[in-house]
């Protein structure tokens, strides 16, 4: 059952990706462990990126000044005057509204490092007039006890086949 999804490709799919600019947008709290790696990862992308932002809120560690020496353009968000920080979805949509100017648009966990031709890939479904977003497959990076399985079961179930769909 949960292979039904998998592997699911429309023609438009197969062609070369669209061109346009992409920006990718990371939304970052105390991130400084794993920053790099996936900034390094969409600088390795086949299809480059036009340009990285990271939103930093209010992060206390070194998450901005290590985006920033990798090339990245930071957004320093302090805390907000009740002292909490303002979170992914206000920090999504300050990027949107505010930082970004290019054709395509991709968020990234501060935490998830891309395959090589994933940018290349997911942009070729955009060839499909009708496309509006593209998701990508999560792949935990631990798998030691049977939590951490489950998550794993559960990114197979929600990406693989109730996401595979298509409405027309």
């Amino acid at each position: 059952f949960l292979l039904i999804g998998f592997g699911l490709r429309s023609p438009e799919s197969l062609l070369p990706p669209p061109s346009g600019s992409t920006t990718v947008v990371i939304c970052a709290y105390n991130e400084e462990l794993d920053i790099a790696k996936t900034i390094d990862s969409l600088f390795k992308q086949t299809m480059p990126v036009h340009r990285i932002i990271v939103m930093d809120d209010a992060s206390d560690d070194r998450t901005g000044e290590i985006a920033r020496k990798l090339g990245a353009d930071v957004e320093f968000r302090p805390l907000k005057e009740d002292g909490e920080t303002h979170g992914k979805a206000a920090n999504q949509k300050h990027s949107l509204e505010e930082l970004v100017d290019t054709e395509y648009i991709a968020f990234v966990d501060a935490d998830t490092w891309l395959y090589p031709d994933a940018m290349e890939e997911a942009m070729r479904f955009f060839n499909d007039p009708n496309t509006k977003a593209v998701g990508g497959f999560v792949l935990p990076k631990n798998l030691t006890n049977v939590w951490e399985l489950g998550r794993y079961c559960q990114y197979l179930y929600g990406f693989g086949t109730a996401k595979a769909g298509k409405n027309n």
